[in-house]
């Protein structure tokens, strides 16, 4: 495995080096091709809109944490604040060559001229209804959202939010919320309440409970937020969080007390941690926030020169009650007794061509982490490589890093990209990743291993039409048997915008999917989308979607618009048919939003309603 990895990162820089004779183009790729797996990503977007990028301050780097934005994009940003001055409204973003009417409305609410406020108060509601539409609708089987943000001259920020999933019944089933202050008392920055740091690669703490893991840049940095404002319930620290910097260093502390939910075993031990945070059934109810950690935490980071930063985390924490393991067979690795300690160290090294990064941790059982990347500009042509090794007994409860499975235990891996423009109106993303798990897990009682590769290939005709092409493969083993399947991926996007005011996209795809034990399937779907802004003021956009997949192993996935600061993206599978609507309206103290989604299969109908209102007062 090692040594394929080692001849897919070659043979992607010996294409860097022969594409960089073809042109100097900057590169621009969609990010929704990156984002449509199986995934939440109200998470990130949440934290986007409490801690937006600023305009007249921000770099490239910081303008691609917005996940949709690319970044040829980022840099015609920067390049127009470079030549016009500083940006005095939002509005500017349209004189922009190169960012259309739909992704500026994309933007706005993850961007900001920094103007200081005496005070600003944001108000949002989400209420969501599934398959009761015809009947009555019964508080329980609403799901509710609702978050409040206010803030004051720059120095106080409060957060509050409440939230349900449908069929619980407590209208408030999960309730999180933070105060934090800057500059007060000699410290940089306090945060009392519910908190999450995110710091270098996330082995020990990430912001993310989950990874989000961008082939076209898989470097990730510390987290700007601290505050907790995602509706993910099992993933918050309850405490306090001090951030004091120097002038070369900086450093952090912070304590917590919280709880979580956890399935136990008959001696009243804990079996394993739970994550879904429903608290539907009266068994789910009965697991709600068994387990308690307190936790003390830290980071230090010294950055005297600009190209040089060096890093070190670390996380105490004690479990009452504690974890115990029967399952010696399948889970002899899994994290057992009272406390556990991690630690690690990083670091961040920039010559002008080529950036040097990574982090290693170790935890108190004795297992490691390490992560390893670099990423090198030639001519324009990006090329980053990353390799990690999480052995099976590495225990971070808080963190979270580049990994095929999602887990930070068990996985060795090998990953190389390219990113670079053939001509001047073609970009192309080529990317591998081999990986293998060492150890058996729970359902595989032998080492696997897999592999994953993609060429995206995007194609500028015009201003109004563009093309892109998406190749996927994927092979992984799986089951008892540990027989592997290759699942290949085909998708054709075009799209046609004749002017800002509307834009048509059509999508064609297929799925194969092939077993080691001969047998085959394979899916199919197509879909027709609009978006239409006959107002500044109004956007008005839906979907119709047509597919037929063989059986739910052959599903297709698709990201949806919908209402701001949610972003889920979807699967089908079966035979049926699909549609939306959304349609939202910018008013002058908010924005009202409205999304209508229904789908038949051979199981029935499936429809749902949704409303969000956002409120915001200066």
């Amino acid at each position: 495995m090692i040594r394929y990895g080692f001849l897919a990162f070659l043979f992607v820089l010996i294409l860097s080096l022969f594409i960089s004779s073809l042109s100097q183009a900057e590169v621009s790729l969609p990010t929704e091709a990156f984002l449509d797996s199986e995934g939440d990503y109200s998470e990130l977007l949440a934290d986007l809109e409490i801690n937006p990028v600023d305009l007249n301050r921000a770099g490239v780097s910081d303008l691609l944490a917005i996940p949709w934005l690319s970044e040829k994009e980022a840099q015609a940003i920067v390049n127009f604040r470079r030549r016009h001055g500083p940006f005095e409204s939002k509005d500017e973003l349209s004189r922009i060559k190169g960012l259309d009417r739909e992704l500026i409305e994309s933007l706005r609410p993850y961007v900001i001229i920094h103007r200081p406020l005496p005070l600003t108060l944001k108000e949002r509601l989400r209420v969501k209804q599934k398959n009761r539409l015809q009947g009555e609708l019964l508080p329980h089987s609403l799901t509710l959202y609702q978050r409040l943000s206010l803030s004051a001259a720059d120095k106080y920020e409060l957060g509050l939010l409440v939230e349900k999933d449908s069929d619980e019944r407590d209208l408030a089933d999960f309730r999180t919320g933070y105060l934090q202050v800057e500059r007060i008392a000699g410290i940089d920055q306090v945060v009392a309440g519910d908190f999450r740091p995110g710091f270098a690669q996330g082995l020990v703490f990430s912001r993310w409970s989950y990874s989000i893991s961008d082939p076209r840049s898989p470097k990730k940095k510390d987290s700007s937020s601290v505050g907790y404002r995602s509706s993910v319930e099992n993933g918050v620290l309850r405490g306090v969080f001090l951030k004091k910097s120097f002038k070369a260093t900086q450093w952090a502390l912070f304590f917590s007390q919280s709880r979580f939910d956890a399935s136990l075993n008959e001696d009243g031990t804990v079996k394993t941690l739970l994550t879904s945070g429903y608290h539907v059934k009266a068994s789910e109810r009965a697991k709600k926030d068994l387990l308690s950690e307190k936790l003390t935490g830290g980071r230090f980071l010294y950055g005297a020169r600009k190209n040089l930063k060096l890093g070190a985390s670390f996380a105490f924490s004690s479990f009452n009650p504690p974890f115990h393991n029967y399952d010696l067979e399948r889970k002899r690795y899994t994290f057992t007794g009272s406390k556990n300690s991690v630690w690690g160290i990083d670091w961040d090294i920039i010559w002008p061509n080529l950036n040097l990064y990574g982090e290693a941790a170790s935890c108190s059982g004795g297992g490691k982490a390490v992560l390893i990347g670099t990423t090198s500009k030639i001519a324009e042509v990006k090329v980053s490589a990353l390799a990690r090794s999480y052995s099976r007994d590495f225990h971070s409860f808080h963190g979270s890093a580049f990994s095929a499975s999602g887990k930070l235990y068990n996985e060795t891996g090998l990953f190389a990209s390219l990113v670079c423009s053939p001509t001047k109106n073609t970009d192309l993303l080529f990317y591998v990743d081999q990986y293998r798990y060492p150890y058996r897990r729970y359902h595989e009682p032998v080492p696997t291993r897999g592999d994953k590769w993609g060429l995206v290939v995007a194609h500028e005709f015009s201003r109004q039409a563009d093309i892109l092409l998406d190749l996927r493969s994927k092979y992984n083993q799986r089951f008892k048997e540990a027989l592997g399947r290759r699942n290949n991926r085909i998708r054709l996007d075009a799209s046609w915008s004749p002017d800002k005011r509307w834009r048509l996209r059509s999508r064609a795809e297929i799925v194969f999917l092939n077993f080691e034990d001969f047998r085959r399937e394979q899916g199919l779907s197509a879909f027709l989308d609009f978006r239409i802004s006959l107002l500044r003021s109004s956007i008005i956009c839906g979907r119709l979607t047509t597919f037929k997949t063989n059986s739910y192993d052959s599903r297709i996935y698709e990201f949806e618009t919908d209402h701001p600061g949610a972003a889920f993206s979807r699967f089908i599978y079966g035979k049926g048919v699909k549609w939306y609507l959304f349609v939202a309206q910018k008013m002058s103290w908010g924005k009202l939003s409205a999304k209508y989604r229904w789908q038949k299969t051979q199981k029935g109908k499936k429809c749902e309603f949704s409303l969000q209102l956002d409120l915001k007062i200066k």
